[in-house]
């Protein structure tokens, strides 16, 4: 059996790195598929096979116009290209790059790809040929819980299994209590830490090999994110680090409010540009923003608002402040997590912040579609916490389960059952 592990960045490249070795302890074949020139020197400190994707397409132009047309019409709600990752036209070089690719490597039924989370482009092309080479996909994401990954066999969020699966049957069968028991013990040591794991801020050391990587991607047509941004012409967007505005000036200085109502729905706003309000909700911020104004006063609630402390858009956030004087809502730039706990409600429109709100056991409301909704019942909490997510660090890529290999067969059974489950429910529909 062959294992594939694709990187994209060096983002999950220590996380793969330990699941390669766990792979190949149990004797099974390790490549690596890299497409920056920072991940490959990386790399090459292990003795795993590695392959570098180049990106001849701008060379000899290869891809037919028309072949372009095709791909970019597929990928143009993709989320590398709605959060500017990517211009729509490299997105699709890229696309066509990763199904040469794979349809060069000619997989099968025994052959297992560990991806991304399953939205980017190159997970697109992963997806789109796995009905024909029946292999094996592993989609991995941030948790949000410490020393935990979400895995899933066909995406992340409301693409993934878990999100599909309808029925628990007998995957699960826990008790309310200890669900209970779970959510005391991450809030006290929530309040207690108050710190979100993240990935760390580089080094002055690591940014000059960003700088020089990403020069080598460019004079090398290698398909890096920041070589392909700058080929997309984004060069005031994400350029090495760099945050776009949309309008000349800084960041206005807010006048937040310190002193909170007692009885309020808290309500966190997204960044304006968050692919998952893009592509999963029929709700943008400010159509978000006037649900939870009329819910709080249905409710006889105060509205707390909170801008993203990652937000760059300045006439948004001008439009956000005057609104709070017009409509009369409270903007507060205290710790998220506190204005959960503090709160009567809290509405969200997909973000994760909905989940840490159910830890609290407060009444939340999703306006767009995410997984997280699913957590609202108490059985689905159980199975997500206890039996779904993959026991690793993220970022340090130690892995604390018992037996790694049975883990992602679990997945692997858990999709075999679901779509055997759809094929009989349509013979049955037919009948």
């Amino acid at each position: 059996m062959m294992i594939y592990f694709f990187i994209y960045s060096d983002f999950r490249l220590n996380l793969y790195i330990s699941l390669a070795k766990a792979y190949e302890r149990k004797g099974y074949e390790i490549f690596f598929v890299v497409q920056d020139t920072l991940s490959l020197s990386k790399l090459k400190r292990t003795k795993f096979k590695k392959r570098l994707i180049e990106f001849p397409y701008y060379k000899n132009k290869k891809l037919s116009r028309s072949n372009l047309e095709h791909y970019k019409d597929r990928l143009k709600m993709n989320t590398d290209v709605l959060s500017k990752n990517i211009g729509l036209e490299q997105s699709a070089y890229l696309y066509h790059c990763m199904v040469d690719f794979i349809i060069k490597l000619n997989p099968d039924s025994e052959t297992i790809f560990f991806a991304g989370n399953g939205v980017h482009v190159q997970d697109i092309a992963l997806k789109d040929l796995k009905s024909k080479y029946a292999y094996r996909t592993v989609f991995t994401e941030l948790a949000n819980i410490d020393n935990r990954v979400f895995f899933d066999p066909i995406g992340s969020n409301c693409h993934s299994l878990f999100y599909k699966m309808d029925e628990l049957d007998n995957y699960y069968k826990g008790e309310s209590e200890s669900h209970e028991k779970w959510k005391a013990e991450y809030i006290k040591n929530k309040i207690e830490m108050h710190i979100v794991r993240q990935a760390k801020r580089m080094s002055i050391l690591d940014k000059v090999r960003y700088y020089k990587s990403t020069l080598i991607d460019l004079l090398r047509n290698r398909p890096s994110y920041p070589a392909l941004r700058i080929r997309s012409g984004y060069t005031k967007y994400k350029i090495f680090g760099k945050k776009e505005t949309h309008k000349s000036g800084e960041i206005p200085r807010l006048n937040y409010c310190n002193d909170l109502p007692e009885n309020y729905l808290f309500f966190p706003l997204q960044v304006t540009n968050d692919a998952q309000i893009l592509i999963n909700s029929n709700y943008d911020n400010y159509l978000a923003l006037d649900y939870y104004k009329q819910q709080a006063e249905k409710n006889g609630l105060e509205l707390v608002v909170k801008i993203h402390p990652a937000e760059r858009n300045i006439d948004f956030i001008k439009n956000i402040v005057e609104k709070s004087k017009t409509k009369g809502f409270y903007l507060s730039n205290e710790n998220t997590f506190s204005l959960i706990i503090n709160s009567q409600q809290v509405g969200v429109n997909n973000s994760t912040v909905g989940f840490e709100s159910i830890i609290c056991n407060k009444e939340t409301t999703f306006l767009g579609k995410t997984f997280y909704s699913k957590l609202l019942d108490d059985e689905w909490f159980g199975f997500y916490i206890f039996n779904y997510l993959f026991k690793a660090d993220f970022f340090s890529g130690e892995i604390y389960e018992t037996d790694v290999i049975g883990k992602i067969s679990f997945y692997f059974n858990l999709e075999d059952n679901f779509y055997m489950s759809q094929k009989r429910n349509i013979r049955f529909d037919e009948q």
